[in-house]
């Protein structure tokens, strides 16, 4: 920052720019016979302060089990569905830190994110496939429970997806989202 006085400037460490701050955790345990203990934990913060980012605690808080032969199940707060099919296929900055404040493709009504969630993923050489479901807390106003389904077939520069999520509200209402889209990069 340039103050009107000629020689006079501040300069300061400011949180967040184009993303927040993350913190996280990433645990992978090999248990033998082609399993492995999974965990993830990602908190928000402000990097000048160390202060609570967001009024949610955690990006993401989930544990899981993999298996080499069918994939994996995850247990916790976690990126839902659509994102994932955004993220995998469609999403313009796909690696970019910048994707937390230019999101044209996360037009989502449902959010990045579902806590109480039930996710399986599993990868079958080009072909990939995610089925979700949550428990809700029934708190209003507040995505509540869910399930969702993600099938996409990738090879080399070429994509193709199709996802599906219904969210029901704690007041009784539903939303349902569904995309399909092609990608060549």
């Amino acid at each position: 920052t340039t103050n009107a006085n000629p020689g006079q400037s501040q300069k300061q460490l400011v949180p967040g720019g184009m993303s927040q701050s993350r913190l996280g955790v990433n645990v992978t345990e090999d248990m033998g016979g082609g399993l492995k203990a999974i965990a993830n934990m990602e908190h928000r913060l402000n990097s000048d302060t160390g202060a609570i980012a967001a009024a949610d605690f955690w990006r993401q808080v989930w544990v899981g089990l993999q298996s080499s032969d069918f994939g994996q199940i995850r247990l916790g707060r976690q990126y839902n569905i659509l994102f994932d099919a955004y993220t995998s296929t469609f999403a313009s900055f796909r690696y970019s830190p910048y994707i937390e404040a230019f999101k044209p493709e996360l037009g989502m009504a449902l959010g990045a994110r579902q806590s109480n969630m039930v996710k399986y993923l599993a990868e079958f050489g080009s072909l990939r496939v995610e089925l979700q479901a949550s428990a809700g807390e029934g708190v209003p106003g507040v995505p509540d429970k869910s399930i969702g389904g993600l099938l996409r077939y990738a090879m080399g520069p070429f994509a193709v997806a199709g996802a599906y999520q219904e969210v029901q509200e704690a007041a009784g209402g539903k939303v349902k989202e569904n995309l399909i889209g092609v990608s060549y990069t």
